[in-house]
């Protein structure tokens, strides 16, 4: 709980720190309105931060005198100033989402590099849908959007029996 002095706007953040700004006075155990009033303080409501996108910032405004009690207030600002410095930071992040894309690319590859093997006992029609489903891996680096991939579905796998 935050409180403000209501003549020089001071906060205090918690109860201990406000109990610290005056102790030489003694507060009940419980903080009633007759100890806040004497201590001439109003209890602060706290807010919850407002959700942002990765293009913005959150900053604390302080509080604010709304309905008759002291609020705390949030704002929300472009994280870049200028254009190129988020153009910049937005090639970054898409390459770096990329890098992402290509390592679980990778690792399906790996997990499917068996069917290629010719001793593995499956139908040719398993290898086959293999062979085109591991093309379709390899061709997840062509869609335009690293952050929206369609990934291809894994074939059944058929045994030769």
């Amino acid at each position: 709980m935050k409180f403000r002095h209501n003549e020089t706007g001071q906060i205090y953040n918690g109860e201990y720190e406000f109990r610290m700004a005056y102790s030489n006075i003694s507060f009940p155990a419980t903080l009633d309105q007759n100890a806040l009033d004497h201590a001439n303080v109003s209890i602060v409501i706290e807010v919850q931060p407002p959700e942002c996108t990765l293009l913005q910032r959150i900053e604390y405004d302080g509080v604010q005198l709304r309905d008759n009690q002291w609020t705390e207030v949030w704002s929300i600002h472009n994280k870049f100033d200028d254009p190129t410095e988020q153009a910049t930071w937005e090639a970054e992040v898409t390459q770096s989402q990329w890098n992402v894309v290509r390592d679980e690319r990778d690792v399906l590859l790996k997990n499917t590099d068996y069917t290629d093997l010719p001793n593995t006992p499956i139908t040719q029609e398993c290898r086959n849908n293999f062979i085109t489903y591991r093309q379709q891996l390899r061709d997840v680096t062509k869609q335009t959007d690293p952050f929206n991939i369609t990934w291809p579905v894994i074939p059944l796998y058929e045994v030769l029996v």
